[in-house]
């Protein structure tokens, strides 16, 4: 399967004109039940050059599109919402050493970043085109939810640090006075 994705790969790599990338794109993004299409995408991404990587960005775009389409279309099943962000995880558990394994996707390789920043830079605009606008707000407020409890904890740190400090502090002054 990794073979054919790689061929489809490289039709749209050759591919020049619009039409053309627009019929490879709906081919190969209609696809998505199978996951050699991410993993060919992360493992050729860096041979990208700069001449081809925004119609290879809108592949993904509209990978990433037909993906979160085909979670909504069977209801955000908990399964199949956690196989596919498992794609883009590098913690299997299975897996001592780290390493990305058979068709892992390997978009959290340190020399693959551009492709995880772009795919970080899209994920709302597209789950926005897929999921009412509740879904969304649910998202963010439990995305807020987090990022606050992380500050409040990063904030009670710093404070009891500063507290610390500041008991340091005064026991250096009392020792002085104390003279």
């Amino acid at each position: 399967m990794n073979r054919i994705w790689e061929g489809l790969f490289y039709a749209y790599w050759m591919s020049d004109k619009q039409l053309v990338q627009q019929e490879l794109e709906l081919v190969i993004t209609t696809m998505v039940h199978h996951c050699s299409d991410w993993y060919t995408l992360s493992h050729e991404w860096t041979r990208i050059d700069f001449l081809r990587m925004d119609k290879f960005m809108s592949l993904v775009r509209h990978l990433m599109h037909q993906c979160l389409d085909f979670l909504a279309l069977n209801s955000w099943d908990t399964s199949l919402c956690q196989s596919f962000s498992n794609l883009f995880l590098n913690n299997n558990p299975n897996n001592a050493d780290n390493q990305p394994q058979g068709n892992r996707v390997l978009f959290c390789d340190s020399n693959n970043r551009g492709s995880a920043y772009h795919l970080c830079d899209i994920f709302m605009d597209e789950l926005i085109k897929v999921c009412s606008v509740s879904p969304v707000h649910y998202l963010l407020k439990c995305a807020k939810n987090q990022h606050l409890q992380a500050e409040k904890k990063k904030t009670k740190k710093l404070l009891q640090k500063q507290i610390n400090n500041n008991n340091k502090n005064i026991g250096v002054m009392n020792s002085g006075w104390n003279q």
